[in-house]
């Protein structure tokens, strides 16, 4: 069966087993947007595979960052696609694929989520953070730490300060967690960076006192397509 357009992913769907965050680079905005028409338009051309949940793509503000998230039911589904269908679409980014390189590719699991003070709100910005560890940081302690040393933001005249929700993604060997966080608008975030996330914040402190543990500087995304599968569609 054929998937169906999505322009509103969800993040950590709850029958997903295995999470695929996938970095491409290119040149120019264009380019970007080509990239990621690219990456949606493939799905047209080749069956769905099974167990494959959702396939979402985001641009980076920087015009130059492209990230496919995908959700699989669990591992089995996606060595079964990488065995038989994979090969098929990968060539056809191959062929298809100029200006654009392909950085790297993980797979995680989703941890834990923390909703924010506009939970139910739409996303129009997602801003992803990650943290590489090393020994002694252990990637559930980290996720756990931030989530307690976080305050809930204060809200602005319209009852919220536009965070959606955190979703904390743990890589299968423990070394790397990726936040993908949701808000309504970039300014939302850019507000939220100021007033609680300095470097006398509690959540830095605490990111601070965990030994082994890198955050790299975060980036904010749009989304710049998406598609679902026939049973997610049809639960919707």
């Amino acid at each position: 069966m054929a998937a169906t357009a999505n322009e509103t992913p969800a993040i950590g769907h709850p029958e997903a087993g295995l999470i695929l965050i996938s970095y491409w680079s290119v040149d120019t905005p264009a380019l970007q947007r080509e990239a990621a028409t690219l990456a949606m338009d493939l799905w047209d051309d080749v069956a769905w595979p099974d167990g494959l949940l959702s396939h979402h793509v985001f641009g980076g503000h920087d015009g130059k960052t492209v990230i496919n998230y995908a959700q699989w039911r669990d591992n089995r589904d996606f060595e079964t696609y990488l065995a038989s269908d994979q090969p098929v679409r990968a060539d056809k980014i191959e062929n298809h694929s100029t200006g654009i390189t392909r950085e790297s590719i993980d797979r995680f699991h989703l941890y834990r989520r923390m909703d924010g003070s506009a939970t139910g709100a739409v996303p129009t910005c997602f801003v992803l953070v990650t943290f590489d560890l090393a020994p002694p940081a252990q990637a559930q302690t980290l996720v756990d730490t931030i989530i307690a040393a976080a305050q809930p933001p204060a809200k602005s005249a319209s009852g919220s300060s536009g965070d959606i929700a955190s979703h904390f993604h743990i890589n299968q060997d423990a070394t790397k967690v990726v936040n993908v966080a949701e808000f309504t608008d970039a300014q939302s975030h850019k507000s939220l960076v100021q007033s609680t996330l300095q470097d006398d914040s509690p959540v830095i402190k605490a990111i601070s006192g965990i030994r082994g543990a890198t955050v790299r500087n975060f980036q904010r995304f749009d989304l710049l397509g998406g598609r679902v599968g026939p049973s997610v569609e049809g639960a919707a």
